[in-house]
């Protein structure tokens, strides 16, 4: 169990407490409210995200073909002389 001190821990079990009562009164079949048990913040929203999709249904629509025309010659194009700072590729 955490342990908080001081006026801010009566705070905090009340908002616990206010917050539990706010889902137990509107948690409903129509909206329901979904949780996500992670502390690890990449996991979370790559969870919340995969659910969201799986709860939209989805069909796949019929798309024709993209045709793409040839692309342009670089012409006069020189890369520009600075150092830029890449990001190294790890994956």
């Amino acid at each position: 169990m955490i342990r908080f001190a001081g006026i801010g821990a009566a705070l905090l079990c009340n908002y616990w407490v206010l917050e539990g009562a706010l889902a137990r009164r509107t948690d409903t079949d129509d909206s329901p409210w979904h949780v996500i048990p992670v502390s690890h913040r990449s996991r979370k929203g790559l969870n919340c995200i995969a659910h969201f999709l799986s709860v939209v249904p989805y069909t796949e629509i019929p798309r024709p073909a993209v045709e793409l025309p040839e692309p342009n010659p670089p012409g006069d194009y020189v890369e520009p002389d600075y150092p830029y700072r890449f990001v190294p590729l790890r994956y």
